[in-house]
């Protein structure tokens, strides 16, 4: 490949919004958007993001996410959510797509119980952002 062409695809990535994974909750997943640095100072801190805003931004999301704030320290950064059950095509809230994610989180509870739980009694697996941790009962 001709160096100048990998010099632009670089540049135009560094040009783009990036995404991160989702993590979950009880009741929503979350996902921040990191936008180039440079941006950041076009945006008004103390407003929240129209869907139509974010899409001027560059920043390109299934349906149904919503910007609810900026990361504290990098303005750059922009926290969405969305309602777990959300389906993606529409937006719109779907107990189907509700049922089928709560059957995926129990099947990796207790995927991480039998690999992780020695103990065989009562354990629960609580979720967190960062890790699953084991709380044996006794």
């Amino acid at each position: 490949m001709n160096r100048d062409i990998i010099i632009q695809i670089c540049m135009r990535r560094i040009e783009e919004p990036e995404y991160s994974d989702k993590y979950t909750d009880d009741e929503h997943e979350y996902r921040q958007v990191l936008l180039p640095r440079k941006m950041a100072g076009r945006l008004s801190q103390d407003k929240l993001l129209s869907e139509r805003q974010c899409m001027e931004l560059g920043v390109k999301q299934s349906k149904g996410w919503v910007h609810y704030g900026f990361h504290k320290y990098e303005p750059y950064i922009l926290l969405f959510k969305r309602r777990i059950g959300t389906d993606p095509q529409t937006g719109l809230f779907s107990k189907r797509i509700l049922e089928e994610h709560k059957k995926m989180v129990e099947f990796e509870r207790l995927k991480c119980l039998e690999k992780y739980c020695k103990c065989k009694n009562d354990c629960y697996l609580i979720p967190c952002t960062l890790r699953l941790s084991l709380i044996h009962i006794s």
